[in-house]
């Protein structure tokens, strides 16, 4: 296994039709970690169903990750975006120089998020991670996933997910 299998998996699927769109909503009015409902899906195509306690330690474990790092990154960019306007002609260029090299940054961040959640779980692999992989454990992961954070989703919310769900796990 390469170290940038899941971040491969994780920039081709969230390039699907609709599923950047579906992931930022339920970010927004969820608050989950995108890397990690991306994280579900990749392993339980590549391994199968995760419990639920090894779902817990991939969160508590991501989440230190996501709240010093990307999540501060993502609120400097979104507020350099929505305050721009504000700022001088002369020096919008730079503003939006620096907005892009933020998200560059995120970008790496996130990255880095899922070699360590990657790490995390090939350490599991063959030991204690069972069942068949496919579409049906990736979905049975998110469905783990959202249950934990205690998300219930209405049927209008459903169909975000679905997108999601049967996005083209793998390039064509």
């Amino acid at each position: 296994m390469k170290t940038n299998d899941f971040w491969l998996f994780a920039t081709h699927l969230y390039g699907e039709p609709g599923v950047a769109d579906a992931c930022l909503w339920l970010q927004e009015q969820y608050d989950l970690d995108v890397m990690l409902l991306l994280l579900c899906l990749w392993s339980g195509y590549e391994w199968g169903p995760l419990h639920p306690a090894q779902l817990h330690m991939l969160i508590n474990d991501s989440e230190p990750w996501r709240q010093n790092l990307v999540r501060p990154l993502r609120s400097a960019r979104r507020w350099l975006k929505k305050y721009r306007s504000a700022i001088a002609a002369p020096s919008a260029a730079d503003s939006e120089t620096l907005r892009q090299a933020i998200l560059d940054n995120e970008l790496v961040a996130e990255r880095l998020q899922g070699e360590l959640l990657q790490a995390l779980l090939a350490a599991w692999q063959g030991a204690t991670l069972s069942g068949k992989p496919g579409a049906a454990a990736a979905e049975s992961n998110v469905h783990l996933y959202l249950k934990q954070l205690s998300i219930a989703l209405d049927p209008g919310n459903e169909q975000r997910l679905k997108v999601i769900l049967t996005a083209s796990p793998r390039p064509a």
